[in-house]
């Protein structure tokens, strides 16, 4: 298990709400055995270019363990999911021997 970073932009815009999107997001890392080990809420931030007309987003990030051959997986799964906008992973260099 590798220590990751991973920074979701959730969509806030019309629809379903915030906790909602987590929980989705929660259900997608817990599938593909992810263990977060700490997560903060960095709140609603303007865009620097806008996505699909969306001006804003909320930013969430997350300090986490995961197998690195889950890691494709996971970003396809997330790719698929509505509620986010954007994300990134990326390998942190803490577990380096």
């Amino acid at each position: 298990m590798k220590e990751y970073e991973l920074i979701t932009i959730f969509n806030t815009v019309g629809g379903g709400t915030l906790e909602e999107a987590k929980g989705k997001l929660q259900e997608i890392l817990k599938r593909h055995g992810v263990r977060p080990a700490r997560e903060e809420d960095w709140g609603e931030r303007k865009l620097h270019h806008e996505i699909d007309k969306i001006k804003s987003g909320h930013f969430i990030h997350q300090t986490c363990k995961m197998d690195p051959a889950k890691v494709a997986e996971l970003s396809h799964e997330m790719h698929l999911e509505q509620s986010i906008l954007r994300f990134m992973v990326h390998r942190t260099n803490s577990d380096a021997a």
